[in-house]
């Protein structure tokens, strides 16, 4: 009966359905969604030296209140557009480059009047620009360049959605830029007027569309 008991066992543990892998959509359920990433880096970084004794003391109480309710925290944001690169059509291979980089703020924020940048990892300066590793580097196949430059213009706008974690306050220097490091957990490109995405990781689903982001018909 024990045999039998657990070759029952096997048998219906065999028979369950795997489970589905997670989605954006469950990574970014659990996350805090920020439009401001300012006053995150601000609670992270700032010096709280200006004013007087007072001033300062309150700054930090602030500062540090804030911090605690960022460290470790889940953020749903948007990242810069820039992040998504396409490179040029290849005649010879039919194919364009798309890549997205980790990039969150690249463009830098400006904290206590000092530029800061976010990033997904370990930054570098090529040609006094930031650059960072990619988290998606793929080609793309069209019939010719027609249709490739015609696909290129349906990015136009496109909106970059990334799942952050904040886990401490990492702070990395290169070539005189400063900045602080995140993890990225979940990323997606949207296209805001259909909701279609075009890129993700891990899968999405379609989001809900802007029709405020629509271009406007053609007179």
């Amino acid at each position: 009966m024990k045999r039998a008991g657990l070759a029952t066992v096997l048998l219906v543990a065999l028979a369950a359905p795997a489970l589905a892998d997670e989605t954006f959509e469950q990574k970014a359920a659990s996350a805090r969604s920020v439009r401001n990433l300012d006053e995150v880096a601000w609670a992270l970084t700032a010096a709280c030296d200006k004013g007087d004794d007072t001033q300062q003391r309150q700054c930090r109480l602030v500062r540090d209140a804030r911090a605690k309710t960022e460290l470790g925290a889940t953020l749903l944001v948007d990242a810069d557009p820039a992040a998504l690169e396409i490179g040029a059509f290849s005649t010879a291979k039919k194919s364009l480059t798309l890549q997205l980089s980790s990039c969150i703020r690249c463009t830098p924020m400006q904290i206590d009047g000092k530029p800061l940048h976010l990033t997904g990892a370990a930054p570098r300066v090529e040609g006094g620009k930031l650059r960072t590793s990619w988290l998606y580097d793929n080609t793309r196949q069209f019939a010719d360049e027609t249709a490739a430059k015609a696909w290129v213009a349906t990015l136009d706008g496109a909106r970059v959605q990334m799942v952050i974690r904040v886990p401490d306050r990492k702070r990395w220097q290169v070539g005189g830029k400063d900045g602080l490091l995140v993890d990225v957990l979940a990323w997606r490109v949207i296209l805001p007027c259909t909701g279609v995405v075009v890129i993700a990781s891990p899968a999405s689903g379609n989001a809900e569309p802007d029709r405020k982001a629509c271009p406007a018909p053609a007179k």
